[in-house]
């Protein structure tokens, strides 16, 4: 399976000091155990504390990705349905684990 290009939103520094920026990251389809809404990031956006430029609207998908012995959660820009429909995944293959 080819991996897939996608937006990651990722956070350096703690607390309210925390600034976040954007990068292009690459995800293999068949790692993915995982997709849910990500709100807290959507909340940042709308309050003004993410990334400026971005637009209002825009949803957060958290990706959960099993990495041999351990799982890393990552955030995308796009909705889950507009993420799922990237990765050509449909509902069955998600509930396979």
């Amino acid at each position: 399976m080819n991996n897939i290009k996608l937006m990651e939103v990722y956070g350096q520094g703690r607390g309210s000091s925390k600034e976040y920026s954007l990068r292009h990251i690459y995800i293999n389809p068949s790692h993915i155990l995982c997709l849910r809404e990500e709100l807290v990031i959507k909340r940042l956006l709308t309050e003004g504390k993410l990334i400026e430029g971005l637009d209002k609207r825009q949803n957060f998908t958290r990706i959960t990705v099993n990495k041999s012995a351990f799982r890393e959660d990552i955030v995308v820009v796009g909705s889950i349905h507009e993420i799922q429909k990237k990765l050509n995944i449909d509902n069955r293959e998600l509930l396979r684990g």
